[in-house]
């Protein structure tokens, strides 16, 4: 936990003891629920927003910050969206972790999904050859491109999440001597820290034009999705429910799922020095015949995925069992940790057309 004498974890180079551990608990104190109303939440929210350029080359940046997507607007999102809007996994915030509630919120495909602040307009112009161009999967330069501003934005949201723990720090500084905060804190340090590792190696490899120091298994299903993916994710076990690690070492998988004309491209890729983790995830999953593939991006999507998107035509055709079973698996309970070990089970649900006979053609269209 928090050492007195130890930096304090605002990152004010001071002690902690001199600094957000200050506060003393009284008496009164011991009994206090520390509680937060919705708006207090937004607002904490809101001023934990971060603005800036992760291009390594920050000394070429021209104009503004953008709110850049993540993921396709005009060629994906649009794809998937109902009057303007698509669906995201949502939390009710609450710095206390027994208190968070999943549910599905509306996105609007301009000015929300998928958006972040982490490229400013000159540098967000190198996801060209994976935006404007006829074909989008295809090169070596496209599947790091697509990895790299997967890893981008979940390094981004780590950032975003660990300034929110220290905002709500400052809002009640009570809440310090909270174990459960304390712990909460730690580990989203320890998250960024290792994304800004992997951080580090594809700036390197950008630079360098070294686009081979990914491996990236391309995966088509000859149908569409109705849902939409950049994500990146420690995974923790294989299709046999085997542990992926070497010694301590796990290793990060950056997932790109979108559709087009009637297709839908699944992209794994990590970088080539976790091979030996990954090797046998490799070997897995590109011996898995069409319907095995669906359930893996059924499974895999809910289970290790934060950033993506479904469309309003399928949320609204899933029956009460699916929509709860996604929900809660969304949630983070230790049933979560069950299912990551069977990454091939059958779900009440299915990000894929074929599942629901009762679309109609203009549903799909």
């Amino acid at each position: 936990m928090f050492s007195r004498n130890e930096k304090c974890f605002c990152e004010s180079s001071k002690k902690y003891k001199h600094c957000c551990g200050k506060t003393s608990l009284s008496k009164s104190d011991f009994s206090k629920v520390i509680t937060f109303q919705h708006h207090e939440i937004m607002e904490l929210m809101k001023s934990s927003t971060i603005k800036e350029c992760l291009h390594p080359e920050k000394h070429n940046c021209k104009a503004l910050i953008k709110g850049a997507h993540s993921i396709q607007k005009e060629r994906i999102l649009r794809s998937l969206a109902l009057d303007g809007q698509v669906l995201q996994i949502d939390i009710n915030s609450d710095p206390n972790p027994e208190s968070n509630v999943m549910k599905m919120s509306n996105r609007g495909i301009v000015k929300q999904a998928s958006r972040f602040y982490g490229f400013c307009e000159y540098h967000d112009n190198m996801f060209h050859d994976i935006e404007n161009v006829e074909n989008i999967c295809t090169t070596q330069k496209q599947f790091f491109l697509f990895a790299y501003r997967a890893l981008s934005q979940g390094y981004h949201t780590t950032k975003e999440m660990y300034k929110f723990n220290v905002k709500v720090s400052k809002y009640e500084p009570l809440i310090v001597h909270s174990y459960k905060f304390q712990q909460d804190t730690i580990d989203k340090k320890l998250r960024r820290a290792d994304f800004e590792q992997y951080k580090l190696r594809f700036d390197k490899a950008l630079l360098d034009e070294d686009y081979g120091v990914i491996e990236t298994i391309k995966l088509v299903i000859d149908t569409r999705a109705f849902v939409a993916v950049s994500s990146c994710f420690t995974i923790q076990y294989d299709l046999k429910g085997n542990l992926l690690a070497s010694g301590d070492k796990m290793a990060k998988v950056m997932l790109t799922v979108c559709s087009e004309n009637n297709k839908t491209f699944a992209l794994f890729s990590w970088l080539k020095s976790d091979h030996s983790i990954l090797k046998e995830f490799k070997e897995q999953i590109i011996s898995l015949n069409q319907n095995e593939v669906i359930s893996l991006i059924n499974n895999i999507i809910p289970l290790y995925c934060e950033n993506y998107f479904i469309s309003p035509k399928l949320w609204n055709k899933l029956t009460n069992e699916a929509k709860e079973e996604i929900l809660l698996i969304n949630q983070g309970n230790d049933l979560t940790f069950v299912l990551r070990t069977n990454l091939l089970r059958k779900t009440n649900y299915s990000f894929f057309k074929d599942y629901f006979l009762v679309f109609s053609k203009a549903d799909i269209d």
